[in-house]
């Protein structure tokens, strides 16, 4: 999950942010490294496309977990197993940082997210919620690079 300012979702798209798959493997790379220095507050290598300044938090699942979970008898799923996590980035974020809107990207269905994000956020301002929101949304891309 990448933790903006508000107005910084056009600086992020200047600054190429797009649908990963649409990047090839050098772009995404300078993409990463632009994104690492500036969550350290580091000067920008590209001055004339400027990146904002970031902040991340993350949740790894490892192989064993995933199955675990996906093995037991009630039926979960990846799709589960990402929402989850979601949620989890998403709490941990609100408690950590100030939150005013969350854009996400779904694996399941949106609307049926949206309002379990809502109900589980209720202070939170906007939820948006996307399939495919590496296109719509410029953090949802800058957290997938």
């Amino acid at each position: 999950m990448v933790i903006i300012r508000g107005d910084d979702n056009q600086k992020l798209s200047d600054a190429g942010h797009a649908d990963s798959k649409k990047l090839n493997s050098t772009q995404r790379e300078i993409l990463a490294n632009r994104l690492r220095a500036a969550a350290r507050g580091q000067t920008d290598s590209n001055p004339e496309k400027p990146h904002p300044t970031v902040g991340w938090v993350t949740v790894i699942s490892h192989a064993p977990q995933i199955d675990h979970v996906l093995l037991q008898n009630k039926k979960y799923t990846l799709n589960w197993i990402a929402e989850e996590s979601t949620a989890l980035l998403l709490g941990i974020a609100i408690r950590f940082f100030t939150i005013a809107e969350a854009q996400i990207d779904t694996a399941g269905p949106k609307l049926r997210y949206q309002r379990l994000l809502s109900a589980l956020f209720p202070n939170l301002a906007e939820i948006k919620v996307e399939e495919k929101g590496e296109g719509a949304f410029p953090t949802v891309a800058a957290a997938s690079v």
